[in-house]
């Protein structure tokens, strides 16, 4: 069972704010959850052949052109701007 300390984090990490009725209630969603992927994870499957046979589809890298204003609104919209580039945060430590 997922405690509300682990809700709390979660929202946390995806940057929301949650009421105690919100954490409540996604406690027993998320447990609902986490109960059928145990189900899940104990059914008796087959391994099948891949289906690409190693071959993937990638497309192409392409350079879109923005104006001057756009890119200012969107650095400005981002938490992590420094200058004129993002900082994201590290997912390791």
């Amino acid at each position: 069972m997922i405690s509300r300390e682990q809700i709390k984090h979660l929202a946390k990490l995806a940057r929301i704010e949650l009421t105690e009725e919100e954490i409540e209630k996604f406690r027993a969603q998320i447990d609902k959850i986490l109960a059928y992927v145990e189900k899940l994870d104990k059914a008796k499957v087959e391994k099948k052949k891949k289906v690409l046979k190693g071959r993937t589809n990638f497309r192409e890298d392409k350079v879109v052109e923005i104006s001057e204003k756009e890119r200012e609104e969107l650095l400005d919209s981002s938490p992590w701007r420094k200058g004129d580039f993002l900082e994201i945060p590290g997912v390791f430590e």
